[in-house]
């Protein structure tokens, strides 16, 4: 009679076997069990993998976030440290909302929105260098639905500089800016929007003058 020792749930068991279909069998067996550890060995490191991405990326986001709030100058050369060290930074498009670039934190807030909200002009140039979306919207208060752009945000507040730079630097559509027009309390403000309107879009603006005459 023969005897192998079996390792099952961390103790020693004697399983005797009777004849060679039987060795044969166990020795299948063995190979399988063996196959089905590293299987699942596998399995567990690709979990921890994951999970250890996925922690690094959350207080990646975090901390680009944080220096896109503050935005004085020794937090813009740790954004760009950031985005050098990022290892998917050539995986995504700049204006993917998973990018780094764009990516909102716990608020439900992008960078650019971030620092259009608080002023921050010189962390806005970095993001507009690295393409970062500008048109991507961000939730105004965690228990509200409403969104609005950097755009938005930064008339709202009132931020002129940062208005112009925008403006001057990204492409936006009829609509945003007409509710910018329309939610802008300053009439300074109002007044770059409609000049920035008047300019961009004369053409259509007197081809709908034409239509709404005739």
């Amino acid at each position: 009679m023969l005897f192998r020792s079996l390792i099952q749930f961390n103790r020693e068991e004697v399983k005797p076997i009777d004849d060679a279909q039987g060795v044969l069998n166990e020795i299948n067996n063995y190979n399988l069990r063996t196959w089905n550890v590293q299987s699942n060995k596998k399995r567990d490191l690709a979990a921890q993998d994951f999970a250890r991405d996925s922690f690094d990326l959350i207080r990646r986001v975090q901390a680009f976030c944080e220096c896109a709030t503050i935005g004085s100058s020794e937090h813009i050369n740790l954004m760009q440290k950031i985005i050098d060290d990022d290892p998917k930074k050539f995986m995504l498009e700049p204006i993917d909302p998973s990018h780094l670039l764009n990516r909102k934190n716990s608020f439900g807030h992008t960078p650019m929105y971030i620092a259009a909200k608080n002023g921050n002009l010189e962390v806005l140039k970095l993001l507009v260098s690295k393409k970062a979306n500008h048109n991507l919207a961000s939730t105004v208060e965690p228990t509200e639905k409403s969104e609005e752009s950097p755009l938005e945000v930064a008339v709202k507040w009132n931020h002129k500089a940062v208005v112009e730079f925008l403006l001057d630097n990204c492409e936006y559509s009829f609509n945003v800016l007409r509710k910018c027009l329309l939610i802008s309390p300053n009439p300074e403000m109002k007044q770059i929007l409609r000049e920035h309107i008047r300019h961009k879009f004369r053409k259509k603006l007197l081809f709908l003058f034409c239509c709404f005459k005739g």
